[in-house]
């Protein structure tokens, strides 16, 4: 009976030490998770910023007779955008500055440029007084007889790494410049047909 006893005991003394051990053991940590890389600057997420000259050629004419325009296919024009980045560390909606440097006289034309796709894109409607007239068929005068818009469209094509950040160093562009009939002028004939001119341009930052 003592030796029954002596076995019980000793059981009861290897489940409290398997108990013991139960309490005491140290669970295993999980893997901490590796740290995610920052991806590399590139013409992508560039930001575009600072002074910029576009150096426009006309490169198709539509519609305008010589007694419309003196623009003719190879004509070119210069304007000078100061490009106001909405964001720091993206491209994105920005605001710009557009100044005509062989007028010293224009003003200042202050506009917001759109970023979608790769794009930074301006549309715009130009006022009331800028919709030239034009004769009908039957010579009547038709005043303010176009809707006239105008679609700017630039494209990054080359940038830089400065302190960590892309920034754009290279674009080109596009402008479209559409005089549309509305109302009366729509049906009136003669040079109040749509009139279009297409513009190409290279674009180079100014740094002076």
């Amino acid at each position: 009976m003592a030796a029954a006893v002596v076995r019980r005991l000793v059981a009861l003394a290897v489940l409290v030490a398997l108990a013991g051990c139960a309490r005491t053991a140290v669970p295993e940590s999980s893997p901490s998770p590796s740290a995610v890389p920052e991806a590399e600057p590139a013409l992508e997420t560039s930001i575009w910023k600072g002074r910029w000259e576009f150096n426009y050629t006309l490169v198709r004419l539509v519609g305008a007779t010589e007694e419309e325009t003196t623009f003719e296919p190879g004509n070119k024009i210069r304007r000078i955008w100061e490009v106001t980045p909405g964001c720091e560390d993206r491209p994105c909606n920005s605001e710009i500055s557009a100044t005509n440097p062989d007028d010293a006289q224009a003003g200042a034309v202050v506009s917001t440029v759109a970023y979608e796709n790769g794009v930074y894109r301006i549309n715009q409607i130009f006022p009331p007084e800028v919709s030239n007239a034009c004769r009908a068929a039957d010579g009547r005068v038709v005043p303010q007889a176009f809707e006239a818009t105008n679609t700017v469209e630039v494209t990054p094509t080359d940038f830089e790494v400065i302190d960590g950040v892309g920034v754009v160093t290279q674009m080109t562009a596009t402008k479209r410049t559409s005089f549309i009939p509305k109302a009366e002028a729509a049906s009136a004939g003669g040079t109040c047909e749509p009139k279009s001119a297409e513009w190409e341009a290279t674009v180079v930052p100014v740094t002076d």
